[in-house]
């Protein structure tokens, strides 16, 4: 028995490689559409963060002019109890509200014999996560400054 010559032509993809390829382009796909959603959260957590720091360093600017117009007092009652400050707003309209905070210390050195005092300056911002899997963990970035009083 004679087989016809289409039959016996081996040219072309057999199922099986066909669902093989197929598969291989659904998981690259996958990891580049996991990719974007990864990069898209550190995104948008990077966006609060920034804010946070730019806040925190606004207000020790803020302080440090306090303190050198003011007789060497700083500005207390800017934090009581906390200051609150939006940080970002979400796709859905809800902010992401910031807390202010600010540690004060003393500091008495000397150098070379001579007494050097100034305040260290610290100040908080913390918020609670809204993103990733990690969610409404709590975060804080801090600040902190040495003021001088100039003679």
């Amino acid at each position: 028995m004679k087989t016809s010559k289409l039959l016996r032509n081996r040219n072309g993809f057999t199922l099986i490689e066909l669902l093989a390829a197929f598969l291989i382009i659904v998981v690259a796909l996958l990891g580049v559409y996991i990719g974007i959603v990864y990069a898209d959260i550190q995104i948008k957590r990077n966006i609060v963060e920034r804010s946070a720091v730019l806040i925190a360093s606004g207000e020790c600017d803020y302080q440090y002019r306090y303190y050198r117009t003011h007789d060497r007092r700083l500005d207390k009652a800017r934090y009581l109890p906390e200051r609150v400050v939006v940080l970002d707003t979400l796709e859905n309209g809800q902010p992401i509200y910031g807390y202010v905070h600010m540690d004060t210390k003393d500091i008495d050195e000397s150098n070379e014999g001579f007494p050097i005092d100034y305040k260290r300056v610290e100040i908080t911002v913390s918020w609670i996560e809204p993103f990733g899997t990690d969610e409404f963990e709590r975060k804080s970035i801090a600040v902190v400054e040495d003021m001088y009083y100039k003679y």
